[in-house]
């Protein structure tokens, strides 16, 4: 039944259309935010900083993968063997990072690493985080110039928590649209996140609607990861990786 609920649902989101216009104004707010080699979610944010063509974090992220293939989570964990070294949230970040840099000698070692380790990003891990799902090697597909499979992700947008695991469908969105691979299932997704949580501002740009900043603060927290009423209890964070982004 699963598996045939997903081929209806790649169907009706398989036609492609034209990249969403955005309506937003510019942003004319001068904060750089500097952010913790040693964060534990390092790789993320350090690619979204090189999505935004910031081309310190590139080769802060390119440091991250040793000659193995092997990317690890941040500075401070390389070649110690842990728990949890990396993960899927970890491996977005890379390819943010590969497609602003077009390093897909890079991806190919990694790829590499991923077949030549039981199809895991780490050898050791406390849930399945490690483990590489078909919606991210499609994501790898598409930065290798292949047709993609996964044209929506309306049932994830429709059944993730709200805050952080939305926040990482938007990342995969912006992968999509600076690929020029938009299909009406990806719009119905922007919809749906914009609906859940109109306040985040990713959303906001990516549906289209003006997107408001208030003025940021030296703060370590990413509110664009945390839910509406998560994000309300504080005046701002870093946002620069979005306003980098857009302008």
């Amino acid at each position: 039944m699963k598996q045939l609920l997903a081929i209806l649902l790649l169907i009706s989101c398989g036609v492609k259309q034209p990249l969403p216009s955005n309506t937003h104004d510019k942003i004319d707010i001068n904060y750089s935010y500097k952010l913790d080699e040693n964060d534990g979610d390092y790789m993320l944010r350090a690619g979204q900083m090189c999505f935004a063509h910031n081309v310190y974090y590139c080769s802060q992220i390119k440091s991250l993968q040793d000659s193995s293939g092997r990317i690890w989570r941040s500075k401070s964990r390389i070649g110690i063997e842990v728990l949890n070294t990396s993960s899927r949230d970890m491996l977005l970040g890379f390819l943010m990072y590969v497609q602003e840099t077009r390093d897909i000698a890079a991806l190919d070692r990694l790829i590499s690493y991923i077949k030549d380790n039981n199809f895991q990003l780490c050898p050791s891990s406390s849930d399945n985080r490690c483990f590489v799902t078909p919606q991210m090697y499609d994501l790898m597909r598409l930065l290798k110039g292949k047709k993609t499979i996964f044209n929506s992700y309306v049932i994830e947008a429709l059944t993730s928590d709200t805050g952080y695991t939305l926040y990482l469908i938007g990342l995969k969105l912006l992968i999509h649209i600076r690929a020029d691979n938009w299909y009406s299932g990806f719009q119905e997704t922007v919809e749906i996140l914009y609906e859940r949580e109109k306040c985040n501002p990713l959303f906001a740009y990516l549906a289209g609607a003006k997107v408001n900043f208030r003025k940021p603060v030296e703060s370590d927290r990413w509110l664009m990861e945390k839910s509406c009423e998560e994000a309300a209890e504080y005046d701002s964070a870093s946002w620069s990786f979005l306003k980098e982004f857009i302008q």
